[in-house]
């Protein structure tokens, strides 16, 4: 069961179960958590894994009434030779999946197009801990990533004014590329904020960094830079920001 500590605005609290897991549940989830809702092996049937987007190891969790998504951490680059699950410990304010959790609680919130945060453990052994994080599933959205070739301008304007409103706020994420914008029902969403943080809204380096970065992948994707049409799109996504 789930220690009854809670967090900020009582919307989330943490746990601590026998198995050595510990972190933060969403309240309305506090009394059914178990371990296991961390494994896709606990899941079968009905864990499906995720074949698209991000490194990490994914999958969907068909889960009545809502469907979540299931993440576990895993590293990339250089420091994956040495472990690919494994962070070092620094405290639980440091743990990717519970840094990740408290700031989509906040957005959540107030209202910000992500998904909710259902629950974020993280289990220690000695100096390193591993982690996973499960969020409710944005239904019927697909990556803006599938809309760079369509021409839909308008489409590319809200992209455009949903970033802004996220850099308005302070918030900057810290992988912004054009599959983590999800699109669907007319709405935008932004997912995948691990490592994301808030910043200062009154300075521009961290946001010009932010699009440069979304800027990139739209042209590792599509030839964004050497493609006039596309090249009117990314202006009409700057007209959407500026907005």
């Amino acid at each position: 069961m789930a220690d009854r500590s809670k967090g900020e605005g009582q919307s989330y609290q943490a746990f601590v179960l026998p198995e050595g897991l510990k972190g933060l549940v969403a309240a309305p989830y506090a009394d059914d958590l178990v371990s296991g809702w961390f494994s896709p092996g606990f899941w079968g049937d009905n864990a499906q894994a995720v074949d698209s987007g991000g490194r990490g190891a994914a999958w969907f969790i068909r889960h009545h009434p809502r469907d979540w998504v299931l993440r576990h951490y895993l590293r990339g680059g250089l420091m994956a030779r040495f472990s690919r699950t494994r962070y070092v410990y620094a405290g639980p304010t440091t743990v990717r999946s519970i840094a990740e959790f408290r700031i989509l609680a906040d957005l959540h919130q107030r209202g910000f197009p992500v998904p909710r945060p259902v629950a974020a453990s993280y289990r220690r052994t000695g100096l390193f801990y591993e982690a996973a994080i499960i969020l409710e599933r944005l239904e019927n959205v697909v990556p803006f990533a599938g809309f760079i070739s369509n021409g839909d301008s308008d489409l590319w304007y809200q992209v455009g004014a949903t970033i802004r409103m996220f850099h308005d706020a302070g918030v900057f994420h810290a992988d912004l590329n054009c599959f983590n914008i999800l699109v669907g029902g007319g709405q935008m969403y932004l997912i995948d904020f691990d490592k994301a943080v808030f910043k200062d809204g009154n300075r521009d380096d961290w946001k010009q960094s932010n699009l440069s970065r979304l800027k990139r992948s739209l042209v590792k994707l599509g030839g964004l830079d050497s493609d006039r049409a596309l090249s009117a799109l990314w202006e009409t996504l700057m007209l959407g920001y500026r907005a």
